[in-house]
């Protein structure tokens, strides 16, 4: 097996701090893809989704779940669980884990809802090649905004934006980036869950989408 020393890892560290930053609007979790109005939220729910970026030529890729707790009327804490994979000349993959939460700030804005979300994640990124791993840890504060009111005539379409600072930090270095989103919600026609879907840039473009299931 091919030993990766100390400066090789640290460059990789590096490589995948940049690169987690870059893929996502919450690097190594999911898409907000919700409405900025948590009162409307269930108590509980669950989703699952995927997400794809490149950044400088290098392909992301995350898959993972998410679930969703409402501890008050105005705030929904989550936790979530993935597997993230890195392709920048060797591929690295690993688990992310984090938590997060949402939380609504009524009245702020008018025919438009307005609320907060934070989240912590990490991950350890592995190669079968190399020994050792490189640990990624990312911060993520947003303000989410929402319509009130469907953006198509049959009232199923619904829109999403984010707009926040992401901070990752690997091996001893770390970058805070400005961090958009934009996206779409649609409900089931049974009311049972939504779907949604969305682009996010954090130094380049990446693509996202889910559904997520209410819970009784």
């Amino acid at each position: 097996m091919k030993k990766l020393n100390k400066t090789g890892l640290l460059a990789l560290g590096v490589a995948a701090m940049t690169l987690s930053g870059a893929a996502m609007a919450e690097p190594l979790g999911l898409l907000n893809g919700r409405s900025a109005d948590v009162s409307r939220s269930p108590d509980k729910s669950v989703e699952a989704g995927a997400v794809f970026g490149e950044f400088d030529d290098v392909d992301y890729t995350f898959f993972g779940a998410r679930f969703n707790y409402k501890v008050n009327p105005l705030t929904v804490a989550y936790v979530d669980l993935g597997q993230a994979e890195y392709d920048f000349g060797a591929d690295f993959d690993g688990l992310a884990y984090g938590l997060g939460g949402f939380y609504q700030m009524d009245g702020v804005l008018d025919n438009t809802d307005f609320g907060i979300h934070a989240s912590l994640h990490k991950t350890s990124l592995e190669n079968s090649r190399f020994s050792g791993d490189v640990s990624v840890t990312s911060i993520m504060v947003e303000a989410l905004f929402s319509g009130r009111e469907a953006v198509n005539s049959q009232g199923t379409l619904f829109w999403n934006a984010s707009v926040g600072l992401n901070r990752t930090s690997g091996e001893g270095d770390s970058d805070t980036e400005l961090a958009l989103g934009a996206g779409l919600t649609m409900p089931t026609a049974s009311q049972s869950g939504e779907f949604f879907a969305g682009v996010m840039h954090i130094d380049d473009l990446g693509f996202g989408a889910g559904y997520r299931h209410f819970l009784k």
